[in-house]
């Protein structure tokens, strides 16, 4: 397996992410710029460790290849390359979603499935927005929220 290149100067801490269960992990959190190969092949892992129905024990949907593609497309053509490293996270109704939390006030999910419309979650500076939009709007969506999370 070919190794991808990740600048230091992006790590800036280890941090613990805690789950509604009680559960947690370490992960280390990024700063600044990532290459779409970087986030691609993340969201390749996450598609082809869920393929499966029950992929998570309780009865998840698996992955399909036309929802991986979508996910892959919403990359490329709206996550600012310029922004922290999204998780990607498989969702049970055979959804992908990328993840960006600061913390517990300031949050952002965008998440695809196979219909056309875009689930966009965010929580910024304590203030809660759910909806669903379209392609067009959300690329903007994004980079204004994610700009308002990562700004003091």
């Amino acid at each position: 397996m070919e190794k991808i290149g990740i600048m230091d100067s992006r790590i800036v801490s280890s941090v613990v992410n805690k789950y509604q269960d009680g559960s947690s992990r370490d992960c280390i959190e990024y700063r600044g710029k990532f290459t779409i190969d970087e986030l691609s092949k993340k969201l390749y892992e996450v598609y082809t460790a869920c393929q499966d129905d029950n992929w998570d024990g309780y009865e998840a949907y698996a992955l399909t290849y036309a929802v991986y593609n979508k996910a892959l497309c919403l990359a490329t053509d709206n996550i600012p390359c310029t922004s922290p490293m999204p998780d990607v996270v498989p969702e049970p109704d055979n959804g992908i979603g990328y993840e960006w939390e600061l913390d517990d006030d300031n949050y952002l999910i965008i998440s695809v499935n196979e219909t056309d419309e875009i689930a966009y979650i965010a929580k910024i500076k304590g203030k809660k927005n759910i909806k669903t939009v379209g392609a067009g709007e959300i690329k903007e969506l994004i980079a204004n929220s994610l700009a308002e999370i990562y700004t003091n």
